[in-house]
């Protein structure tokens, strides 16, 4: 009776309120309905998961800003049954009360209903550093031009991007190839619309954002549960579809459009479908009078959830895309690509459950990558075929203070590569690689987390051992953070871990490839502090140091100056693990949280990495940004209106080779990573209208990209090198000048 009474008085207050003002903040603690003991870590959300918080160490969460509508209120965490609750809200008076979980099935009142459902996902592991992001809040740092997840996470705070043709992004001195991206708990390789083979290519990710729930970022230090990769990692959670009722959602932007559907199958199953097209080439057509290619793209992401107990979850979902290329000169030179396609696909079936204080879950997938290029007189320059097949499972166990979580991985990757170039001397086709390999990648994963002091102290001990059958090479790494609520608006944090990332089978068999390379190898430790700030501000400051090791890399594969002699790129020099070096920076970043009026964020980091190879050669990273900014600023001027801003700088990476830049042009230098584009800088604005009638909502959107019209650039590649003077002719791109974009999306 007690806990009715307090779940139908809290409840009844939200009620009574609604209809005084236009905003409201809805504070709350969920606690256990037994020992009225705070849940830590507990997952909060608001109307069909479009709001979502995480529980801080004592159970406590709020939403801010909140309009004058009602909401589901849903509380879930490992261990207890969901909450449901309808409210309905509409004042600026705050409001607080207690969210009871129980580990019974729940009871049913009059004053509110409580309907039991589906078991959350199994936990992705404690966190301690991550920067969780909801997908709306993700996709608002879009451009208008392409619903594009990552050119979105490229905004956040940590990351560093500067090629707006390239949807990657470099962290820490580390590029995105040594980024792991996760899917609903897969790591992928490559998630890009791309053409294969081409260095100077476009990228886009291949699942539209309309189909993201959340985004979790992680620079550094990431728990036990990611492998085989040594810089940041990106968790991407799809979202399930809606429940109640058919549902569309229809968009119309700068270089494409995309529609999702979405609604209930029978009372335990929900369906979602999201699909793009491309008119890239529609464009180019009338930009340029003499247009040369035409480039487009399509995706469809499809996701079918299934409820058979209220503690049980079952779901399948398919991610398809394809790219292609198309030479469009009228007469076109000899041996030059004249078209070329790539294409992705992945099934993942998973299943999730609870009982009691255990939560387990199991998956399976399947990845499958495809390229072909083909040149103006039939020659083929390329074609790959990739798969991947794997199986994971993994648990979490509470016992008092105690969370027990483990799991296990098997991958098999095949790969089947020809690449070939036309030698005129003599004529004919010269191969550049030719390789078929296939092997097993298993891991497993332990770790434990211990809170203590009513939750303002945890500590989390764990490792992760790998083994990658192709070079034998087995590698077991341990990761540790702490945590300490040192006030109620005060957090230090600390982590450590040790990182390794096998080689590709296209570092041991293709190209320049050796048999002999090892993993590569990093350490990460980071201290940050997160300090609550008066006007619901937050400041976030994060110093690391990275050590790497091991790292691939030989200098006779590069143009280079010794002494004064011009020295030619060896084809016969073998990749090594020759580079280390140390990774340091520090970030902050000062933010509010989305809800209110006014909000976003202000990030400076400034960072410096710095790699050698052992024969006395020292030079920045490929990916060495010494100082990076990024902002970003929400404002709703009136009902259903908002403007929005977003600004970025970097000081710039370095072109990778022996370059310098002197009177008269780009030179050979002796010396590495000396030269590189000018800084980066891009200004967006934005303003977006809301009309609503009925079910049918209809957004407006006006963008101007790069307002101030700064000149960016990129170099892709060294075209050709004076072997008299060292004089080098570079590739070189220009990218987005001021650029007005419009876009429509009607909803229902």
């Amino acid at each position: 009776m007690a806990l009715r009474a307090t779940l139908a008085a809290a409840l009844l207050l939200a009620a009574s309120l609604a209809g005084g003002g236009e905003t409201i903040t809805l504070r709350g603690r969920v606690v256990d309905a037994r020992s009225g003991k705070g849940v830590p870590d507990a997952r909060v959300r608001l109307s069909e998961g479009r709001r979502e918080t995480a529980a801080d160490s004592e159970g406590r969460f709020a939403f801010v800003g909140l309009e004058h509508r009602s909401v589901v209120l849903r509380v879930d965490a490992p261990g207890f049954r969901r909450f449901a609750a309808r409210m309905a809200l509409g004042t600026q008076t705050s409001l607080e009360f207690e969210v009871p979980l129980e580990r019974e099935p729940p009871r049913i009142s009059t004053a509110v209903t409580v309907v039991p459902e589906a078991a959350p996902p199994a936990a992705e592991g404690v966190l301690p550093l991550a920067r969780r992001y909801e997908g709306q809040d993700v996709m608002a740092l879009s451009s208008v031009a392409a619903s594009d997840p990552l050119r979105a996470v490229q905004a956040l705070p940590g990351l560093a991007a500067n090629d707006e043709f390239n949807a990657g992004f470099a962290a820490r001195g580390s590029g995105f190839d040594s980024a792991g991206l996760v899917i609903d708990g897969v790591r992928l390789s490559a998630p890009f619309h791309t053409i294969r083979d081409i260095n100077d290519g476009y990228t886009l990710t291949i699942f539209n954002g309309d189909v993201v729930d959340s985004v979790s970022l992680m620079p550094g230090a990431a728990p036990a549960r990611y492998g085989d990769r040594v810089g940041a990692v990106l968790a991407v959670r799809t979202r399930e579809g809606r429940g109640d009722g058919f549902h569309g959602r229809a968009s119309l932007g700068a270089a494409g459009v995309f529609a999702t559907l979405e609604g209930p199958l029978g009372p335990k199953a929900t369906w979602l479908a999201s699909a793009r097209q491309s008119y890239l080439d529609y464009i180019l057509e009338r930009v340029d009078d003499d247009p040369r290619l035409a480039l487009g793209y399509r995706d469809l992401t499809a996701r079918v959830t299934f409820r058979p107990r209220p503690s049980h979850t079952v779901s399948l979902l398919g991610l398809f895309g394809r790219a292609r290329y198309e030479n469009t000169e009228p007469d076109p030179s000899p041996h030059t690509m004249e078209e070329a396609g790539a294409g992705t696909d992945l099934l993942l079936l998973s299943w999730r459950g609870t009982s009691g204080t255990l939560g387990f879950g199991a998956s399976s997938f399947l990845l499958q990558e495809t390229g072909k290029n083909r040149d103006t007189d039939g020659f083929e320059r390329f074609s790959s075929d990739a798969d991947q097949v794997g199986v994971q499972a993994d648990a979490v166990w509470r016992r008092g203070a105690h969370r027990l979580e483990g799991g296990v991985e098997a991958r098999r990757t095949r790969e089947d590569v020809l690449s070939r170039l036309f030698d005129p001397r003599p004529e004919g086709a010269r191969v550049v690689e030719d390789y078929r390999r296939d092997a097993w990648l298993l891991g497993a994963f332990v770790q434990d987390t211990w809170a203590g002091s009513g939750g303002r102290v945890s500590v989390t001990a764990g490792a992760r051992v790998d083994q990658f059958e192709e070079t034998g090479e087995a590698v077991v790494l341990p990761r540790a953070s702490a945590g300490f609520a040192v006030t109620e608006t005060t957090r230090l944090t600390a982590a450590f871990g040790g990182y390794a990332q096998f080689p590709r089978f296209r570092q041991l068999a293709g190209e320049n490839g050796s048999p002999d390379l090892d993993a590569e190898r990093s350490r990460h430790l980071v201290l940050a502090v997160e300090q609550g700030l008066p006007g619901n501000l937050r400041l976030h400051a994060e110093a690391y140091v990275q050590s790497e090791s091991r790292r691939i890399f030989n200098r006779a594969l590069e143009w280079r100056l010794e002494g004064d002699r011009v020295v030619r790129p060896d084809p016969a020099a073998p990749l090594l693990n020759a580079l280390s070096g140390p990774s340091r920076g520090i970030e902050l970043t000062l933010g509010t949280p989305r809800a209110g009026p006014l909000s976003g964020f202000l990030s400076y980091v400034w960072a410096h990495a710095r790699r050698e190879d052992g024969s006395g050669l020292v030079f920045d990273s490929d990916f060495d940004q010494r100082h990076t900014v990024t902002g970003y600023l929400r404002a709703r001027a009136a009902k259903g209106f908002e403007l929005s801003t977003a600004f970025r700088y970097g000081s710039g990476f370095p072109f990778p080779g022996f370059l310098r830049e002197a009177p008269g042009g780009v030179f050979l230098d002796a010396g590495r990573n000396l030269f590189g584009p000018s800084p980066y800088s891009r200004w967006d604005v934005r303003a977006e209208k809301r009309f609503a009638r009925g079910r049918v909502t209809v957004d407006l959107f006006l963008e101007v990209a790069n307002v101030l019209d700064h000149e960016n650039e990129r170099y892709n590649e060294i075209d050709s090198v004076n072997a008299a003077t060292g004089r080098v002719r570079l590739d070189r791109d220009e990218m987005l000048p001021v650029l007005p974009l419009f876009g429509v999306t009607v909803a229902f």
